[in-house]
């Protein structure tokens, strides 16, 4: 049995993990444009909501440590160490909506995940 570090979508969060240790200036200067436009058209309330409705969905399913593990992978050892400032946000919410991908609706997913998705021209497998 192969180990899904991430939860079925480790395939995707490794990629994603690859990926930013490839980011370029460019990306992320595309990435932060992106996460402030979906963040300044939601008005920040509802974008916050829908983070939390997907935390609550991965505690009930028993996933808060394979998203601990995103995170630290993600954000703290990937984005962090890149320094891409607000980009980081984007970056946190796109590893959020992949690892909640097969719990959530896929209005909840497509709104964390289409800033990643512009910015970084990446397509969800």
């Amino acid at each position: 049995m192969i180990e899904q570090k991430y939860g079925p979508q480790t395939a995707e969060v490794e990629e994603m993990i690859e990926r930013i240790r490839t980011i370029t200036p460019k990306q992320t200067k595309a990435l932060k444009d992106a996460w402030k436009e979906a963040w300044e058209w939601t008005r920040g309330s509802a974008w916050s909501t829908t983070q939390e409705a997907v935390w609550v969905v991965l505690q009930h399913a028993g996933r808060d440590k394979i998203w601990s593990d995103a995170w630290v992978a993600v954000v703290q050892d990937g984005a962090l160490k890149k320094n891409m400032g607000v980009a980081i946000e984007a970056t946190w919410d796109a590893a959020l909506a992949l690892v909640a991908r097969d719990l959530i609706p896929p209005e909840l997913f497509n709104s964390l995940y289409e800033p990643w998705a512009s910015a970084m021209e990446a397509k969800p497998h």
